[in-house]
């Protein structure tokens, strides 16, 4: 566990299964004070804890003050493969708002790069790896920590939201211009593979992406959060090959997370991806959510931003991936 710098009413110590509900409140009052938008419901925080990958008594370090509550935390993740010839490991984490400026964070940070970049050369022995955090925008308390470790801004994503109560789904939602060729319908539990496989193909041109595992992917598909009637894919008629998909989740009650949107390279160009984002929004509101919200990187070569400008959505934040090659 990382040392205290300035904070000596602070501990430090690895997480346990105890600790996950304060943990989890924590979290949540840090994503209220930063304007993140991540909220996450207890039972959904405790499905990120069982993954297969995910050890919280070893990748979840805990800051805690002196009177027992927990102040800060730092979590490490790892990229499911390499991209470009280098693993991406993940530090993460946050400190309460009323005790930033004491070092905490610059502690958390130090002890967490470590054991992302170990955990990451443990699982792909060999290859160089990347750490990186997420900062809420340059000027932001996590930003700044980050460069201050000597992270560097490399890429920077745009937050957008459509409030339903002001959309026109009309307007927003497409025709598909080849019927008959194309069939649009939900994803069902047996379309698992087929959508891994158009994703890895679709994402491959994608900055910072990896391809999904079959593990991995599959924990995506059967989490909680997961909505498979808030969800489409497009698919060939002819060969049943999946084209295109756009998955929906929601981790706050009564809003829709767009959480991947994809086309195949092959497919690129027949709008297939505007005709399903049009329709997940048509089944939010109709199933009585009040928005929806997805995460772009602002430079995608997909041109995926005019999609999302047509369909409705308006930015809400930037924020910036800041990256530290691990030693």
């Amino acid at each position: 566990m990382p040392e205290p710098l300035t904070a000596p009413r602070v501990h430090f110590r690895a997480a346990t299964w105890d600790d996950l509900e304060e943990l989890n409140a924590l979290a949540n009052r840090v994503a209220v004070a930063d304007d993140t938008d991540e909220l996450v419901e207890l039972e959904d925080h405790a499905e990120e804890w069982r993954r297969a990958d995910f050890d919280p008594e070893r990748d979840v370090a805990l800051a805690v003050a002196e009177e027992g509550s927990i102040v800060g935390w730092a979590e490490a993740g790892v990229s499911s493969s390499p991209r470009d010839g280098a693993i991406r490991a993940y530090a993460g984490g946050g400190v309460a708002p009323e005790r930033r400026a004491e070092g905490i964070g610059t502690a958390l940070l130090a002890w967490v790069s470590e054991r992302a970049a170990a955990k990451a050369a443990a699982l792909h022995p060999g290859v160089s790896v990347v750490i990186f955090g997420w900062g809420r925008e340059e000027s932001s308390d996590s930003a700044q920590l980050l460069r201050s470790a000597g992270f560097a801004p490399a890429r920077y994503f745009s937050d957008m939201r459509v409030e339903f109560a002001g959309w026109s789904g009309a307007e927003a939602v497409e025709p598909l211009a080849e019927p008959g060729s194309v069939l649009i319908r939900q994803p069902g539990v047996e379309d698992e593979e087929a959508v891994r496989l158009a994703h890895n193909e679709a994402f491959e041109d994608h900055w910072g992406s990896s391809h999904q595992t079959a593990q991995r992917w599959g924990e995506m598909w059967r989490k909680r959060v997961f909505r498979p009637e808030l969800s489409r894919i497009a698919v060939d008629a002819a060969t049943g090959e999946v084209l295109a998909y756009v998955l929906s989740e929601v981790w706050v009650e009564g809003e829709q997370y767009v959480s991947l949107v994809g086309t195949r390279r092959a497919a690129r160009g027949r709008r297939l991806a505007s005709v399903l984002l049009g329709g997940v929004l048509e089944a939010g509101r109709a199933a009585g959510l009040s928005k929806a919200e997805l995460g772009v990187d602002a430079a995608s070569p997909t041109g995926a931003n005019g999609v999302y400008e047509r369909a409705g959505f308006k930015l809400v934040r930037t924020g910036v991936t800041m990256d530290l090659p691990a030693r």
